[in-house]
């Protein structure tokens, strides 16, 4: 038997530990000063406690010179176990006015052939989400209805699609991140957005909502704190210069005008499996 304190373990890429938990490199686990380890686990093992990851590991017998750990581990208690598995919500609800088939074609090439951008950077679906919740709403129903919204080009901006991206900052790099356009707040077009988001508002019931205040005009209980109408146009990666002043000049010069022709409401219901697929 050793004295707890010298007791030491293998360099890295030295020899592996066994015990009933499977083997791992000696080098993965450390020692801990018996003032940290927490009361309940004090005083149940010969040797100190070891920390492998979130488990505390006690054990009465160490091999100093194969430097493993004894054949009799007493018991693998977990204090903090590893949670690798992101937070993962079931449902989730998306309300988007859809630019029509038109004008999404003439978005494209006008960022293929003007900001010599590769098509496959360019975003297929261009949309605006008006609202988006990962929660299930009961007494919401898919919806796919046609409608006729024109947003003046003159109505738009360039921005990063990141938190403070409406202005440039110096750590947000347009070639590496999403761009996109932002509806300003003197549209006239936001009156008739915001009418498409208050009928999702009013499906944010208590049972919904929780302990969260409910969503406005401005404010999102869900997801983004503000609400800001835009519509992604690029990928990230896509390589596009950092000044966007100039391309959103040349974007409201090209284009007079975006047409969105249909209103889409979908309910996204995954598994609940290792993989969480759409069902």
């Amino acid at each position: 038997m050793i004295t707890p304190g010298r007791a030491k373990l293998g360099r890295p890429g030295g020899p592996f530990t066994s015990g009933g938990a499977g083997q791992f490199p000696a080098s993965s686990l450390s020692w801990h000063d018996s003032s940290r380890v927490p009361d309940h686990l004090t005083g149940l093992a010969l040797a100190p406690p070891l920390r492998i990851g979130g488990s505390w590991l006690h054990f009465s017998e160490l091999d100093c010179e194969t430097n493993c750990i004894g054949r009799a581990i007493m018991q693998i208690m977990v204090v903090q176990p590893r949670l690798d598995t992101p937070k993962f919500h079931q449902t989730e609800v998306w309300a988007q006015l859809v630019l029509c088939d038109e004008g999404c074609a003439r978005v494209s090439d006008f960022l293929v052939s003007a900001l010599r951008v590769k098509r496959s950077s360019v975003v297929r679906r261009m949309h605006i989400t008006v609202y988006h919740a990962r929660r299930p709403m009961p007494s919401l129903l898919p919806i796919s209805e046609a409608i006729r919204l024109v947003v003046p080009a003159t109505d738009t901006r360039f921005m990063v699609l990141a938190p403070g991206g409406e202005n440039p900052r110096p750590e947000l790099d347009p070639s590496k991140l999403k761009v996109g356009i932002r509806i300003h707040r003197k549209s006239a077009a936001r009156a008739t957005i915001l009418e498409f988001r208050r009928r999702l508002l009013q499906h944010e019931t208590r049972q919904v909502l929780g302990s969260r205040a409910p969503s406005t005009d401005l404010r999102s209980a869900f997801g983004a704190r503000s609400f800001q109408p835009h519509m992604a146009l690029l990928r990230a990666g896509s390589g596009i210069e950092r000044n966007l002043t100039p391309l959103g000049a040349a974007f409201r010069s090209a284009l007079s005008e975006l047409t969105f022709d249909r209103f889409v409401v979908d309910i996204v219901r995954r598994n609940a499996g290792r993989h969480g697929r759409i069902c």
